[in-house]
């Protein structure tokens, strides 16, 4: 979620000099309060409105009977619009629509409250720039207090009395007609109360002019009580509230650049759940570090979540489905800071393990693990759920961050049913939480600066795993900025993981397939440290995506290993991953699985990166050649098939070859067959099986037809059953098809290839690939069509003419070191090299 920023706007005084003004003002008042009263009073009828006196009140009488209560007296209201009541001294015209003085009326404007004066020590954001505004709106369905009982002179002023000691607007003046008033208050605000005695229902919009938004919400919260009291009695006063919805949305046009610091409600708190959506909703707890704002809400959104099984889940007697899971009901609680959402119970763990599962997982066996960030403890949480781990290193600067979290959402750091570890996870014995900045925590011991290092420089142990759960990097902040582009920073990380290390971080939302190159955007710091992770010498990266974090769009991760056998174990089958598992999470006390979303298949859906990533990626200028060549972006480029070619004998000893039939132009794409496949798991298996008659068979299909390839960081077979397995090796460089892998760079002996006779087997890059040594490092394109660029689409490697014959170079085969060696010689033989 990407943040925004909102900031003072210049003083103006607002107040009117002249008599034509304070005339227009007036009538323009009269105007609209007088049609909104006559409004009220068609809308909900004329003359009498039943009053009742509410029985007693109980969860139980809750239940029984929602909106019967006792009828009782009738209150009669006037429906004469000008006869509007002024609280307070008689105005000097003794006409019943008189106006305030324009001089009280803008006593609490702009110039009279601007954000250096704010109450608040650190952003200055309970502030509105001239001409601009909040709107409040409260549905209550079930009143619980006496307050409708009241006349309406009581009934204003004990809102008149929330107002003033919230927000400090005064009521200047109100209008009741049967079931509606309405009341003009100081400082250019205003308000409007609907409601129905007999049902128990309540309608309240409020606009006001100053203070912001952070009043608003106080005033909200009091006037939600005054309506529905506390009890006292949790079950209860959750079943009360569940009858309450509300939402503000900002009013008027607010120009960012004319304004200084930084709104909460501005970001996804305000534009996504405040403004946006009637909801149910609760404030948990708000407090302020000298870093950031910390707000956690409870929030229901009643189009997809069940108000009435929440409802019924709070009842314990209640013989229903809800009841015996509530904890399928209630409320979803977010956390926010500064106005952006950053965890929610729904999407806790779906992003925590999408955190922290994969990137332990692609390691052998980490022993020390250490994580940026992570104040709410979710993070490691999932880290202690490992046997191996023998130290975490928690690096956080927010220490009031991580205690609120402790105090009002416990389950995010609660280990109690992990066997071996303790009831919160900041107490295991194997956690170490620091207080700290971890950028300098980082840099003060792992780099080596020109000249000198660090005075800690070494004095850390490195880390298996370290996990950065910081930040977005599409935040706007200057932290963000620095975190997501300082390669002193990123080399730290580095240096700080051991040889066969794992770096995971998060990186905020997936890119839209209709997005620019991430360059041009708002993500250009994703982008960023994706070139400094490459140009570092990582050796893999994997991006990948889970959809169900909570956020409303997928949220991306990027892992990057520090070895290449990382991708052994990034790219492993289902059921080895299961294994993996079952072998290395620690066991519940409960019973039930301590991983409650990561598995084998959600792994391997992980290991394939989402479609609109790869086109992003290919958006780049220039763009990355294997976009061209691998995803038939070459512009004219053909395709030729199996009729396009003959197979025929030739030569003096009768060999079988492939001819083209027709002209084949450079870099057009030649068709294959089926492909056979076999995994690392099945290879090993057929091996292991020795002289068995079919895995004798098989073993020899693969050793004259197969190809081995290494893209997944370990040996996988592929055969093509058509016309490839048919084609032979060109000798003397002469070879014109190849597969895509071939311009990989990642076959594990490619040193072979620097031999004194190279030249005889080597096959010039096309155009344009010369740059893709390192192309399995990051490369969505090869991500996503791993076994296209394995035994795929062939490629011409230049112009073949009808009647020639297609070759390709046999030495890209093999991978591993001694059946290349052996395959090696058979070319040496058959291309007659060794009958010199």
């Amino acid at each position: 979620m990407s943040k925004g920023s909102l900031a003072s706007a210049t003083s103006q005084s607002g107040k009117h000099t002249n008599a034509s003004s304070a005339f227009s003002v007036q009538l323009s008042i009269q105007f609209i309060l007088g049609t909104v009263a006559l409004g009220c009073a068609v809308a909900f009828g004329a003359g009498s409105l039943v009053a009742s006196k509410f029985t007693e009140y109980s969860l139980a009488s809750a239940v029984a009977s929602p909106v019967s209560p006792n009828k009782t007296d009738h209150f009669i209201y006037s429906n004469d619009i000008d006869d509007w009541t002024k609280p307070g001294p008689t105005c000097e015209n003794e006409s019943s629509t008189c106006i305030v003085e324009e001089e009280e009326a803008s006593s609490d404007d702009a110039e009279a409250f601007s954000p250096e004066e704010s109450e608040n020590p650190i952003h200055g954001y309970d502030f509105n720039p001239p001409g601009t505004g909040q709107q409040a709106m409260i549905d209550i369905d079930q009143v619980v207090s006496e307050i409708l009982l009241s006349s309406p002179e009581n009934l204003m002023t004990e809102i008149a009395s929330v107002l003033k000691r919230m927000g400090d607007w005064d009521l200047e003046r109100f209008k009741c007609t049967p079931g509606c008033c309405m009341a003009i208050l100081s400082s250019q605000s205003h308000f409007a109360l609907h409601f129905n005695v007999e049902e128990r229902w309540v309608r309240f919009s409020l606009f006001v002019s100053s203070h912001g938004t952070e009043k608003l919400l106080l005033v909200i919260d009091e006037l939600k009580k005054l309506f529905v009291p506390l009890t006292g009695d949790k079950q209860l006063d959750a079943y009360n509230e569940s009858y309450i919805k509300s939402n503000s949305q900002n009013r008027g046009f607010f120009d960012a650049k004319k304004v200084k610091g930084r709104n909460p409600h501005f970001e996804d708190l305000g534009i996504l759940y405040l403004w946006t959506k009637r909801l149910f909703m609760k404030e948990v707890a708000t407090t302020e570090s000298i870093f950031q704002r910390i707000e956690i809400f409870d929030l229901m959104n009643p189009k997809v979540q069940n108000l009435d099984g929440y409802r019924q889940s709070l009842i314990s007697s209640e013989e229903s489905y809800a009841a015996s899971l509530p904890e399928l009901f209630k409320p979803d609680r977010l956390v926010f800071l500064d106005g952006v959402v950053q965890s929610s119970s729904r999407g806790d763990e779906p992003y925590h393990e999408a955190l922290v599962q994969p990137a332990m997982f692609a390691h052998p066996n980490p022993r020390r693990v250490a994580i940026i960030g992570g104040g709410e403890g979710a993070t490691l949480r999932e880290v202690l759920k490992h046997k191996s781990v023998e130290h975490v290193k928690m690096i956080d600067i927010d220490e009031v961050m991580v205690k609120f979290s402790a105090e009002h959402i416990p389950a995010w750091s609660d280990c109690s049913d992990v066997q071996g570890s303790s009831e919160s996870c900041f107490d295991d014995t194997r956690a170490d939480v620091l207080f700290e900045d971890a950028m300098a925590w980082f840099i003060n011991r792992f780099v080596d600066f020109e000249g000198g290092v660090a005075e800690l420089f070494g004095t850390e142990e490195k880390f298996d795993v370290v996990i950065m759960d910081a930040l977005d990097p599409q935040d706007t902040v200057v932290f963000a900025n620095m975190l997501y582009n300082s390669d002193i920073f990123l080399r730290s990380l580095k240096n700080g993981l051991a040889d066969d290390g794992v770096l995971v971080m998060q990186l905020g939302e997936v890119s839209g397939i209709d997005e620019t190159a991430e360059d041009n955007q708002h993500n250009k710091n994703r982008a960023s440290v994706n070139r400094m992770i490459v140009n570092l010498g990582f050796e893999s990266m994997h991006i990948y995506d889970e959809p169900h974090c909570g956020f409303g769009d997928p949220w991306s991760f990027l892992v990057s290993c520090k070895s290449v056998n990382c991708r052994q174990s990034w790219y492993k089958q289902p059921a080895e991953i299961e294994r993996s598992i079952h072998g290395r999470i620690r066991r519940s006390h409960s019973g039930k699985p301590l991983l409650k979303y990561f598995d084998g298949a959600t792994m391997v859906l992980y290991q394939t990166p989402r479609n609109s990533v790869e086109i992003v990626y290919c958006r780049s200028n220039p763009s990355p050649p294997e976009c061209q060549l691998g995803m038939s972006y070459v512009k004219d480029s053909k395709t030729f098939t199996g009729m396009d070619m003959e197979v025929r004998k030739d030569g003096p000893d009768g060999e079988i070859g492939v001819f083209a039939k027709v002209d084949i132009p450079k870099y057009s794409y030649i068709e294959t067959s089926s492909t056979l496949s076999l995994s690392s798991l099945s290879t090993h298996v057929a091996e292991e099986l020795g002289d068995i008659d079919d895995s004798k068979a098989l073993k020899t299909f693969l050793d004259k037809f197969g190809i081995e390839s290494t893209l997944k960081g370990q040996y996988e077979w592929y055969a093509d059953t058509g016309l490839y397995s048919l084609m032979n090796h060109g000798c003397n460089g002469t070879s014109n098809v190849g597969h895509l892998e071939s311009w990989t760079g990642k076959k594990s002996n490619s040193e072979l290839y620097d031999r004194e006779n190279a030249a005889r087997y080597e096959i010039e890059k096309p155009e344009g690939l010369e740059t893709t040594d390192r192309l399995t490092i990051r490369s969505p394109v090869l991500d996503r069509h791993l076994s296209s660029y394995a035994t795929g689409y062939l490629l011409a490697l230049r112009d073949i003419s009808a009647g020639e014959e297609l070759t390709t170079n046999y030495l890209h085969r093999r991978s591993e070191s001694t059946k290349w060696t052996k395959l090696a010689s058979e070319v040496d033989k058959f291309c007659g090299f060794n009958e010199e």
